[in-house]
């Protein structure tokens, strides 16, 4: 016991490695299948905790770069971790360009998280339709990209960056869209500024029925752009 009364819940993590120290390989043992065959200790530590270290996570591919000749690293903004880096192998059959959305399985490396498997959940192909969609979705990216931090979770706005995702091949005037997530994401971040003209509108529009009657401009987009490109160079 503590001074203060009883000792508080051990959190998971603080258990698994406790029952490391304490009881070594026969715990290990008993929780490997029984066809397993003997091996050293050190050997089934590290499978175990290896199993035990996967992250299921949502995440979309915001972009993809050449690591090596048979390596590529991929950008993701996933709903449990924020914005991480994925390495992969060339040729792996989970193909995961950008747009790719899906349920991810990782696991931690020391510099890259690693792939080992993803699923496709939503489809954004449609985007890649038009000049104009595939445009439009590189900008979220852009603001996805400029403005989160990695390893910062933020899993309301993975949502609402998935949902105008899937708006944008249905929407007719693009820079409605752009400006009104833009203006949502800085009210997520607290940067919201209240005295311009129509920032505070396009943060609370509710529906997507209302982003064509928006009377937005170039001149609108740029502006707000201004804010936010203010905002996140001197962050």
């Amino acid at each position: 016991m503590h001074r203060e009364g009883f000792e508080p819940p051990t959190t998971w993590f603080e258990a698994r490695y406790s029952i490391r120290l304490s009881y070594r390989c026969k715990v290990f043992e008993k929780m490997l299948p029984e066809n397993t065959p003997k091996v050293n200790c050190s050997f089934q530590e590290e499978r175990i905790h290896s199993l035990l270290m996967l992250i299921h996570t949502q995440a979309i591919v915001l972009r993809t770069i050449r690591y090596s000749d048979t390596q590529e690293i991929h950008t993701l903004f996933t709903e449990e971790l924020g914005l991480i880096s994925m390495l992969t192998k060339i040729g792996k059959k989970e193909r995961t360009p950008p747009l790719f959305e899906g349920a991810f399985t990782l696991r931690k490396g020391k510099s890259f998280f690693q792939l080992v498997d993803a699923k496709q959940t939503i489809c954004h192909g449609p985007i890649r339709d038009t000049l104009a969609s595939i445009q439009s979705a590189f900008k979220l990216f852009h603001y996805i990209l400029k403005s989160q931090m990695q390893l910062k979770a933020a899993p309301a706005l993975y949502h609402l960056f998935s949902a105008f995702l899937r708006q944008i091949p249905l929407v007719k005037n693009p820079l409605a869209l752009q400006s009104v997530f833009l203006a949502k994401l800085l009210f997520h971040e607290g940067h919201l500024d209240d005295t311009h003209p129509l920032l505070p509108l396009l943060a609370t529009l509710k529906s997507f029925k209302e982003l064509d009657l928006l009377p937005v401009t170039p001149a609108h987009l740029d502006a707000i752009e201004e804010i936010f490109t203010l905002v996140y160079d001197h962050a």
